[in-house]
């Protein structure tokens, strides 16, 4: 075995998020080719909708940090994401529907994330250690050969979910700060 046998050929990442016209967008690329699969309309908020351009096709988009995310499909199929009551910030697992074609999202620890197959056989893995949020590359096991559309949700998922947990935390900081500021000022005048 060699280094170039453990290299990893197939991702996705993320391009910059973009605004034209008022709104904000992010591509979807695939490999070192940074090859384009998808344009995602985007948003800052914890809920929204939006859409998706994957080739082209037009997708609708549904997310809510606190519930599920979705999306639809223009022939009628419906892909879902559903991190159970605790939301995508603070979820251990995020049960997928790819229109019956099942996987979930298992975090592993720090900032480690797998997906397994129904059959607990991992599909691709990310991380949101070392910047990885920046770009949410998610990286398929050797040989993994899924749909366009299975392969875009998923990575759309795990953006969202990095993301999401970036602003649980974010939040959970800015609150410490906020509630330990008057004890600082306190203590410097006494």
């Amino acid at each position: 075995m060699t280094t170039k046998d453990l290299a990893v050929t197939e991702y996705t990442s993320w391009g910059k998020r973009t605004r034209t016209e008022g709104q904000i967008s992010t591509d979807l690329l695939r490999g070192e080719e940074q090859e384009r699969i998808a344009t995602f309309g985007d948003s800052t908020s914890k809920a929204f909708t939006s859409t998706a351009t994957v080739g082209d096709r037009e997708w609708q988009l549904s997310f809510d940090i606190d519930g599920t995310a979705s999306a639809t499909l223009p022939d009628g199929r419906v892909f879902t994401a559903d991190p159970g009551e605790k939301g995508f910030s603070k979820a251990k697992n995020i049960l997928i529907d790819m229109d019956g074609t099942q996987m979930e999202a298992i975090h592993e620890g720090k900032g480690n994330w797998i997906i397994d197959d129904a059959a607990s056989q991992k599909v691709a893995q990310f991380t949101g250690v070392n910047n990885g949020m920046r770009r949410a590359i998610l990286e398929f096991e050797k040989g993994m050969q899924l749909p366009v559309d299975q392969e875009v949700f998923l990575s759309w998922t795990t953006r969202k979910t990095l993301e999401s947990r970036m602003l649980g935390t974010s939040w959970a900081l800015t609150i410490f700060l906020v509630i330990l500021t008057p004890i600082i000022v306190y203590l410097m005048f006494t």
